[in-house]
């Protein structure tokens, strides 16, 4: 058994050639099994079967062109197996061949995050630390288109923005590595399609801390770049992929790396102590304004007398007793302090209403 190629494109031509031990042989099915190599496909395996012809010009060969336009990307497994009676194999023979596909791209310099072009955030083979700070919303819209006859049309693809911490390696030669920390629970942000700009469009939030697992158990990594972080130095890394339909990525995602400044805090200090100083001086305001109306209404040397309980149930006697002894005392307003002599409605003084 044979092909003519061991790899076909998506939408190519590959001829199914078996060469049998007799050419009696009538015509008879082959079969042909498709395995994706991507997890991201949706057509799942197929199975395929194909009918092999004598070919009538080379004896015991049976052939068959076959087109393969909308498989998955990944294995084609070719097989046969003959309807004769007398024909018995314990293991008919395969034929592996692999089915590629083009993958999708990204247009570096039509793509943006923020207003900065893609390709303004490298130089050469080097990445431009970009700046950010933790909770901050990074957007992006970016350019992506599939390849090949028989690739995906927007808005097919799968364009999506992965967050990573990473570290440096210990520098060589005066360069360092970039090594990526592989968290418990990824942060990733699918990009939504813009008909109207044909751009994929969306942002990510740059997480505060990231869930580590180690032998040690579960640990929280705050993504502050901060050499003082366990005396490591870490960054961040944003990773742009893009997926076919058919789970085939782009041969060049694309890398920013940031250096992820501290959240400030919610209420600076400043403004706190600014807060207290203030909730102070309206507490000694407060006490002020009432010593000095205190004094006012009470002034230091007179006498204020409280004002006896009323006697309903009394007799005549015990009134007429009560008032004189009651005429016989001064009396003093309790609003402004003024002295009154004889019992009144209201005070002479400053005029508020009294119950003498």
């Amino acid at each position: 058994m044979s092909t003519d190629t061991s790899s076909v494109n998506k939408g190519g031509e590959i001829d199914l050639v078996a060469e049998m031990d007799d050419d009696s042989y009538l015509d008879f099915n082959a079969y042909v099994s498709y395995y994706s190599y991507g997890f991201h496909n949706t057509e799942e395996t197929l199975n395929n079967t194909k009918l092999l012809s004598n070919s009538g010009f080379l004896d015991y060969t049976y052939e068959q062109s076959y087109n393969i336009p909308s498989e998955p990307s990944g294995y084609g497994i070719f097989y046969v197996i003959p309807e004769e009676s007398d024909y018995i194999t314990p293991n008919s023979p395969r034929e592996i061949f692999e089915i590629t596909n083009a993958e999708p791209i990204i247009f570096e310099s039509s793509s943006y995050v923020g207003s900065k072009q893609f390709s303004d955030t490298q130089q050469g083979d080097n990445l431009l630390a970009q700046y950010a700070t933790q909770g901050d919303s990074i957007n992006f819209r970016v350019k992506a288109e599939d390849q090949g006859t028989y690739g995906d049309t927007n808005p097919q693809l799968t364009v999506s923005v992965s967050f990573f911490m990473v570290v440096l390696s210990e520098e060589i030669d005066g360069t360092s590595s970039i090594l990526l920390m592989y968290p418990s629970e990824f942060a990733t942000s699918e990009l939504s399609y813009n008909n109207g700009t044909e751009k994929y469009e969306g942002s990510i939030t740059i997480p505060h801390t990231m869930l580590f697992s180690s032998i040690k158990g579960n640990t929280l990594i705050s993504t502050e770049s901060s050499p003082n972080q366990n005396d490591i130095d870490y960054l961040s890394l944003l990773y742009i992929n893009v997926l076919d339909s058919d789970g085939t990525a782009t041969e060049d995602p694309f890398f920013i790396l940031y250096y992820v400044n501290p959240a400030p805090d919610s209420i600076p200090w400043p403004l706190i102590i600014i807060i207290l100083v203030g909730i102070g001086g309206f507490i000694g305001v407060a006490v002020l304004i009432y010593a000095l109306r205190k004094d006012k209404i009470h002034p230091e040397g007179e006498t204020v007398y409280e004002k006896e309980p009323t006697m309903e149930s009394s007799s005549w006697e015990e009134k007429q007793s009560y008032s004189s002894e009651y005429n016989s005392k001064a009396f003093h307003c309790p609003y402004c302090g003024r002295a009154i002599e004889t019992p009144k409605r209201y005070c002479p003084g400053c005029g508020k209403s009294i119950d003498m």
